[in-house]
């Protein structure tokens, strides 16, 4: 399976995974986009050229060095993101070509070739990385703190406020759901605003979302599953 192989199907027990900081791997938000190397996303010669895939939702926008992206290196601690350090991307929401939820694993190569878990990268010293999370309910729970953004008094134009926003209208999350995560702990961004130091830092055993909320989500996964490049041709009305 190469990094970028969005056929592969993520089973529930990693989607439904208990929030833990021992957790490999991040789901994040992210804007769609067709792949032009070089052109709509950084260069890197990655293998999904000239197809729908992802990137974060500040690529080549006012916020971009907030982000960290594969052939760049990084604003804030010049680490260069190599597509190497990709071992695994794999779609859970796809709704090109707006917006995609993966499951992404980083490695890094030592000297004996082989790929330990790049934690360095997971939790880098970018703004970026406290919009992913370990869980899928911190990922969530992160998107509702950021959709407020777009509200009296921000009145922000940030993309992960404008994604965050786009991805819960088109999932028509009813009112309970938004009950449920605005009851769980501050993720990072409500922490800032309130003005605690202690930001930055993730939760040891946040809560998991409730078994209804699962049920809910996962109406969503048979919902917006993957449609490959090839069939989005096929399926052309010319």
């Amino acid at each position: 399976m190469s990094a970028f192989d969005n056929d592969y199907k993520l089973g529930e027990e990693i989607i439904f995974r208990q929030p833990s900081l021992e957790n490999e791997g991040m789901f994040i938000l992210h804007k769609s986009v067709f792949i032009v190397d070089g052109v709509t996303v950084p260069k890197s010669g990655r293998c999904d050229n000239l197809m729908y895939n992802v990137e974060l939702p500040t690529v080549f926008t006012p916020y971009h060095n907030e982000g960290i992206y594969v052939g760049e290196k990084a604003y804030y601690d010049d680490f260069f993101f190599d597509i190497n350090n990709i071992s695994q991307v794999t779609h859970i929401i796809d709704n090109a070509p707006h917006f995609a939820i993966t499951f992404t694993r980083v490695c890094e190569r030592v000297p004996d070739n082989t790929k330990p878990y790049a934690w360095n990268i997971q939790h880098g010293d970018y703004p970026a990385a406290m919009w992913f999370g370990g869980s899928l309910v911190e990922l969530l729970k992160n998107m509702r703190e950021w959709s407020f953004m777009l509200e009296e008094p921000f009145n922000s134009d940030h993309p992960m406020a404008i994604y965050s926003k786009m991805a819960f209208d088109t999932f028509e999350t009813p009112q309970w759901v938004f009950d449920e995560l605005d009851s769980l702990p501050d993720m990072h961004l409500a922490k800032f605003l309130k003005g605690n130091s202690d930001y930055k830092e993730r939760l040891n055993d946040y809560p998991q979302m409730s078994q209804e909320m699962q049920d809910w989500f996962k109406t969503k996964l048979e919902l917006f599953t993957k449609i490959t490049t090839r069939q989005r041709l096929r399926d052309l009305v010319i």
